[in-house]
């Protein structure tokens, strides 16, 4: 009645392969359908806006008035742009991550320039001219290197007299104008 050696016809080989061959097919399918349905992991877009501030300016965190930026997933190396104020100058900054130990690189294509150093190099130059020692203070803190940006300082004398003086950037490498403000 039937030729052959019955091998195919559910003898024990048969029924011991199949059985662990289809619990690995399901495996694989339960482990794929879990994989492919599961929303990506997601950067705490809270921590990363508040660490923003110190990695664009580690000495003076608090002149980054505002930041937002889009979502980035935390699995997934990325670039995306993030808006921030400075000094009360809106810009945009590119957050590249995460790396493999979750952290993110800030760039900024501006450049800060400090009160501080404008007051020092204006009262040089005024000791220069004058004959005379002034000290200087500017305000405010820091300024994005971009013409027209202003910082108001005070110069005083050596005989304690202040005057009024208005430092006006010129441009992105930080060259400025000072003047004496009208009335």
């Amino acid at each position: 009645m039937g030729g052959g050696t019955g091998l195919r016809q559910g003898t024990g080989l048969t029924a011991e392969v199949r059985a662990p061959l289809r619990a690995l097919v399901a495996l694989a399918l339960l482990i794929g359908a879990a994989c492919g349905s599961a929303e990506p992991e997601l950067l705490d877009g809270a921590a990363l806006e508040r660490s923003i501030p110190v990695a664009l300016l580690p000495t003076a965190p608090q002149l980054v008035e505002q930041v937002s930026c889009p979502v980035m997933a935390a699995a997934t190396l990325a670039t995306v742009s993030c808006s921030v104020t400075i000094a009360g100058y809106p810009m945009s900054v590119a957050v590249t991550g995460p790396d493999p130990f979750g952290g993110v690189r800030v760039a900024s294509p501006a450049t800060v320039v400090w009160a501080s150093d404008v007051a020092e190099q204006a009262v040089a130059r005024l000791d220069a001219d004058l004959g005379v020692s002034n000290r200087m203070a500017c305000r405010p803190e820091a300024r994005i290197a971009r013409a027209g940006q202003v910082f108001d300082c005070t110069v005083f004398g050596p005989h304690g007299r202040a005057h009024r003086l208005v430092a006006t950037l010129l441009d992105t490498t930080g060259l400025f104008r000072l003047d004496a403000p009208s009335g």
